[in-house]
């Protein structure tokens, strides 16, 4: 779900790159809106759901995420390699399909009351 909202931010430009390294840098407060709009079934007003969800990402999978300094309220990554070789060959359709599977894997005990 996170690779899917960093390519809609792709697509909307709200990147930045870092001058020093020249790499692209993307922030979890943009990522969290995206989320909200890709997934509005899952979005629950103060729960705080997509925070917790995008900084576990960063945090526990650095084969796709990796942490820019930690100055700022919102975090600050990049991708690595791995993820975006994912980003390029996955199927736009396929990705799509994956995440709709998380979020039914997730929403299906509120769903099964």
């Amino acid at each position: 779900a996170v690779l899917l909202a960093v390519e809609e931010l792709r697509k909307r430009k709200e990147t930045r790159v870092e001058e020093e390294k020249g790499v692209e840098m993307f922030s979890t407060d943009q990522l969290y809106t995206i989320l909200m709009e890709i997934f509005p079934t899952l979005k629950v007003e103060g729960s705080g759901l997509w925070q917790r969800c995008v900084r576990h990402a960063l945090r526990h999978y650095p084969k796709y995420f990796v942490l820019g300094p930690r100055r700022q309220k919102n975090l600050q990554f990049s991708l690595t390699r791995t993820a975006e070789h994912y980003i390029r060959t996955v199927d736009p359709a396929t990705k799509r399909e994956l995440g709709m599977l998380r979020q039914r894997q997730v929403g299906g005990e509120e769903g099964a009351e």
